[in-house]
């Protein structure tokens, strides 16, 4: 508990704003719509994880070349040999 001596030395202290009611409101005003201006500059960045559906695209990418490669030279070869 504190002693009698110690509690005499306290100082309250109001502290005051210096702005009034009008210029507060307008600087609040200012700020909302300083905030609604700077919305959508952060864009999130979209997720690197490989989902099933991704991946399999991925994978048929190497079959379906070789398939188009072959039936494209098995034309040009028929196409050269008449």
């Amino acid at each position: 508990m504190l002693s009698c001596d110690y509690t005499l030395h306290i100082t309250h202290e109001t502290f005051l704003p210096t702005t009034t009611e009008e210029e507060r409101n307008a600087r609040y005003t200012k700020w909302k719509m300083a905030v609604q201006r700077s919305l959508g500059w952060a864009v999130t960045k979209k997720s690197d994880a490989m989902t099933d559906e991704r991946y399999s695209l991925l994978a048929s990418i190497p079959a379906g070349l070789f398939l188009l490669s072959s039936f494209v030279m098995l034309v040009f070869s028929q196409a050269k040999r008449s």
